[in-house]
């Protein structure tokens, strides 16, 4: 707008001069020439007016359109910092719940870290005076949970599961009549022998030699494998070994029965 008005301004200037000078009477031939240079001038500095103008107003128009765009960013950046804000209150929210929540479960963790030591233990002594059927294998698996319950980290939840499991692994052992091999003291030596378990109350075996016998518990309660005099009690152990090494079915069965477990039954009823 000030460019335009200047630019009138210019004009009426320029007109009114070369009017005077044109109808000035008696103008001389180096006047008349004079007064074209000047219009000639004249002319050249409106078009530079024009000119100058036109680039102010360019420029003007370009300082809006970055102004506009900075509005835009800025506005933007708001938004975006407001966001920001947002998420990092949450982000602290969270972190402070988690963290509340940790402690809760650390704080039970450890109330549940005692009992379960004591079940582990109470399951470790049944196993240690239960019938010697791979009774360092059982207790391994128990001695490795003891372990967890008493290391720095401990998952109760993870040795809960574990327990209820070779729980119920061991209650299935009592209704079972298995055939399998393992290790045993005998006669002074470790041998690996053939082994007939029926349930968790009886223990025979058959030597590589084929000597039978079968697991014996004294009066203070410590197991021990035992060899077979009596031909006819060796022979329904042959028998039974054979039977479940071919995995024929099962008739009626002689069984030797220990003295001490017969003295139990008996004071059970």
């Amino acid at each position: 707008m000030t460019g335009s008005r200047h630019y009138r301004r210019c004009n009426v200037i320029a007109a009114f001069f070369v009017g005077a000078l044109v109808n000035a009477p008696g103008l001389s031939q180096a006047q008349a020439s004079a007064s074209d240079d000047l219009a000639e001038r004249v002319s050249r500095l409106r078009a530079e007016v024009d000119t100058l103008a036109h680039r102010l107003e360019t420029e003007r128009r370009r300082a809006r359109d970055a102004l506009a765009s900075l509005r835009v960013e800025r506005a933007d950046l708001q938004r975006q910092i407001r966001l920001e804000q947002v998420r990092r209150a949450t982000l602290r929210r969270l972190t402070r719940e988690r963290e509340e929540r940790s402690q809760t479960l650390e704080t039970e963790a450890e109330m549940l870290v005692a009992p379960l030591l004591r079940s582990v233990r109470a399951v470790d002594a049944y196993v240690d005076r239960g019938l010697p059927f791979r009774i360092e294998a059982r207790r391994r698996r128990l001695r490795a949970l003891e372990t967890e319950l008493t290391g720095l980290q401990p998952d109760p939840a993870r040795v809960l599961r574990q327990l209820w499991r070779f729980v119920e692994e061991e209650e299935a052992l009592t209704r079972e009549v298995g055939y399998s091999r393992q290790a045993v003291l005998l006669g002074g030596q470790r041998q690996l022998v053939e082994v007939a378990r029926i349930g968790m109350a009886l223990l025979y075996l058959r030597s590589a030699d084929d000597r039978v016998g079968m697991a014996r518990r004294d009066g203070d309660g410590a197991w021990s494998f035992t060899l077979l005099d009596e031909p006819t009690a060796r022979q329904a152990v042959r028998a039974l070994l054979s039977d479940l090494q071919g995995n024929r079915r099962l008739g009626p069965k002689r069984l030797l029965v220990p003295e001490s477990l017969a003295q139990e039954s008996r004071e059970a009823f």
